[in-house]
């Protein structure tokens, strides 16, 4: 896992997860979403940093 991807995840899963919460109230389901989508920003990691709005994309 890239450094910068690990930061990404440190910075960004927090907001992500609450997002997750509103719309999905059991927590683990809204947890599970969230390592999902994470795991899609992964394998587009490249791609993503080339993009002019990596947050966004992601």
């Amino acid at each position: 896992m890239p450094v910068e991807y690990a930061a990404f995840c440190e910075l960004h899963r927090p907001r992500y997860l609450s997002y997750a919460r509103v719309w999905l109230p059991d927590a683990d389901e809204a947890a599970d979403s969230v390592q999902e989508a994470l795991c899609e920003v992964a394998v587009n990691w490249r791609d993503l940093l080339v993009s002019r709005n990596p947050t966004a994309e992601a």
